[in-house]
């Protein structure tokens, strides 16, 4: 096979897997697809170029067998799935690492990334019931935390926080979002570049729609307003805006429409311009693993701490952590969840665009609305997201996204994403492959009943 310059391969990295344990090959059959709209002689020396993985891990205290009928109750167990979790980021071999349901942070993930090289930042729901959060983890070698943020949605106006629901006034939902400014650490104008990047868990009910639009909303505006804040520290005067995480929203969605349409983000799967048939794997189906494989013996415990932790592969930097006053405490109930919906003429959801609720949203095979292709934001392929990164009994669907947008200055053109692309993405498994062991995720080989997602994304410089 001819070498890729563009694609890393697993043989070319430095081995340094946790307690040497055998590589399981949890992506085996998932290739690496670079965008048919990139080409070589695109890059420059002064281009900077990152891979970024997005992945739900499925918190313990979620992963329960009334929830999950389809998996073994082995397959759900912690001591099972908490050393897969760690194979199969290992071999995404991302450089930025955006996990949603992170559970056991201190205990566990964080002592495991920082064997893989990792620096990490994490945001604990604000629930007396629920102990998981977002945690963001970079390559300490490649990049630098400038500023670290977060966002707890129920203590946002704008995000539905504080909203009555009738017969229920102590309706939350706790999720969170953890924005983060990184920094590359590489030489010339490459290292004096910051960009944006926010992890994100929005509410899971979709009879809650305008209440997912809202957070949504808050979360945009967040990240626009941390990256407005932050231009001084980019010699090339904008920072791109990274948007990722689990969105609970599908591609026909009015969050979807919103974050592509009314906030101009590109999906990096669909910018990548991939086709149907390239987008899935062949089904591994008659792949055996070894029950022996996942034995990894370390003690569970919840962190029942809710702030902001920043921590180095060194050493924690506290002047880099959110202020406790960033993070104001959301409302408490106890952690009910209700399928009444909100008021959709409420002020708080109220969209800017009247023709937000109005637009069809059926979605082509091609990426395109029923509208047209005029309706695709510029600068994206005519590509397609996956069929599913999240397969589970009731459900199946994409509903995890990496989206990114740049804002040029004034003196650029107003280009949509001329300034940040999509190189090659992660291709998905295929359905029979997710059916396997039972009829759906987790199982023995995919320890969470979502499917990470990973992209390359490239920075270009003037």
């Amino acid at each position: 096979m001819q070498h890729n310059p563009w694609l890393r391969h697993p043989k070319e990295q430095n081995d340094n897997r946790p307690n040497n344990q055998p590589r399981t090959n949890r992506l085996a059959g998932r290739r690496w697809l670079r965008s048919p709209a990139c080409h070589s002689q695109d890059i420059t020396s002064s281009d900077f170029k990152f891979r970024i993985a997005s992945y739900n891990v499925l918190a313990q205290c979620y992963a329960k067998n009334k929830h999950f009928t389809r998996s073994k109750a082995e397959h759900l167990r912690w001591d099972v799935r908490r050393r897969a979790l760690v194979e199969v980021i290992h071999e995404l071999d991302a450089d930025i690492v955006c996990l949603q349901e992170v559970d056991n942070y201190e205990k566990f993930w964080l002592k495991e990334m920082r064997k893989l090289g990792y620096t990490g930042c994490y945001k604990q729901r604000n629930s007396p019931a629920k102990f998981d959060g977002c945690a963001t983890f970079f390559r300490s070698t490649a990049f630098e935390c400038m500023s670290v943020s977060s966002i707890e949605f129920d203590s946002e106006p704008d995000a539905g926080g504080g909203q009555q629901v009738e017969g229920h006034p102590d309706f939350a939902t706790h999720n969170v979002a953890l924005l983060t400014m990184l920094r590359p650490r590489r030489s010339s104008n490459v290292n004096k570049c910051c960009m944006c990047l926010a992890n994100a868990h929005l509410f899971w009910d979709p009879t809650y729609e305008e209440l997912k639009i809202a957070q949504a909303r808050a979360l945009v505006k967040a990240a626009e307003e941390l990256s407005t804040s932050s231009e001084s520290k980019s010699s090339i005067g904008w920072i791109p805006i990274i948007l990722a995480g689990d969105f609970n929203s599908t591609p026909e969605s009015e969050v979807y429409r919103y974050l592509t349409r009314e906030a101009g983000f590109s999906s990096s799967y669909v910018a990548c311009g991939l086709e149907w048939k390239q987008m899935e794997t062949i089904s591994l189906s008659n792949t055996q693993f070894s029950q022996s494989q996942f034995e990894f013996k370390t003690p569970e415990k919840k962190n029942p701490k809710g702030e902001v932790q920043l921590q180095s592969a060194e050493s924690s930097s506290p002047e880099l952590a959110a202020k406790s006053g960033e993070c104001n405490a959301g409302i408490a109930n106890g952690g009910l969840l209700f399928a009444k919906p909100l008021d959709p003429n409420s002020p708080v959801f109220k969209p800017s665009s009247p023709s937000m609720y109005k637009a069809d949203s059926r979605q082509r095979s091609n990426g395109d609305s029923a509208g047209g292709k005029e309706a695709r934001p510029a600068g994206t392929a005519p590509g397609i997201e996956p069929a599913f990164t999240n397969y589970r009994d009731m459900f199946h669907g994409t509903i995890d996204y990496i989206l990114f947008r740049a804002i040029p200055t004034p003196k650029r053109p107003p280009s949509h994403s001329g300034n940040i692309q999509a190189v090659s993405c992660l291709s998905m498994i295929s359905e029979l492959e997710a059916q396997n062991q039972g009829g759906g995720l987790p199982n023995l080989k995919h320890p969470s009943d979502h499917l990470p997602i990973a992209v390359e994304l490239m920075i270009q410089f003037p």
